[in-house]
């Protein structure tokens, strides 16, 4: 006897249905999982970042910064120059990302010749800032080469990564790419001054004015596992 055995067609169907789902956000996680595993031995690292700005009504020049990050979700930077990508981006933690979305796998596809696994997360807490992404994960080296999300109404920010092995052994990302669209018509203001603006004010401004353009990262001199002091994390962000 089937387990559809003595009930409608359509409590069959959504059964199924109910089934398909559940083992797709299984597969998302496990996808995740993947991507975590790939830089396990990772435990921290110091790594210099070189920025170019090109943004519409904005002069920004090259911004150079230090990330310091901690496992599990520590992360800290000496520079308020990259204001204008969310922090979450400049370092996309597959472990944070399982903790805090669901996931699903929505297909798969390919870039830049290689096979690509499509996810789409859900935040789990409807205060989370970034309530959805899509992903692309590399099926080869499990490493995560695009995410794309609206974190401004009207905004649209894509993030596209390459790696290079670091260490022989680690896949780290080498360069990131940010491109923000606008899905609504901007509306024409003055110039502004042509002097740059203060790196404060640069969150302040994008969040204001809805504006085009893209954001280079260059992640250069990595040190891996010199054991980083909590405390470092702790004075950054009393900052």
């Amino acid at each position: 006897m089937t387990a559809c055995a003595g009930k409608t067609l359509i409590h069959c169907f959504l059964f199924a249905v109910s089934v398909s789902a559940y083992a797709q956000t299984k597969s998302g996680d496990a996808i995740l999982r993947n991507v975590e595993k790939n830089a396990e031995g990772v435990q921290d690292f110091t790594v210099t970042l070189e920025g170019e700005i090109d943004m519409e009504r904005l002069r920004v020049p090259r911004t150079t910064a230090t990330m310091f990050y901690k496992k599990p979700d520590k992360v800290a930077f000496d520079s308020q120059g990259f204001g204008l990508v969310p922090r979450e981006g400049v370092l996309l933690n597959a472990t944070v990302l399982r903790q805090r979305y669901n996931s699903t796998i929505v297909g798969d596809d390919t870039a830049n010749g290689r096979k690509v696994l499509k996810l789409q997360l859900v935040a789990k807490d409807p205060k989370t800032r970034l309530r959805e992404l899509q992903l692309l994960v590399d099926a080869a080296n499990w490493v995560i080469v695009r995410a794309q999300t609206t974190p401004y109404e009207g905004r649209v920010l894509t993030l596209e990564f390459s790696y290079r092995k670091e260490s022989e052994t680690y896949w780290l990302p080498r360069t990131m790419r940010a491109t923000f669209g606008t899905t609504v018509v901007p509306v024409e203001r003055p110039r502004l001054d042509s002097n740059p603006a203060p790196a404060g004010q640069l969150e302040e401004m994008q969040r204001s004015t809805p504006r085009s353009g893209s954001i280079t990262i260059n992640y250069t001199n990595y040190r891996i596992n010199t054991n980083l002091p909590d405390s470092l994390f702790q004075a950054k962000e009393a900052k």
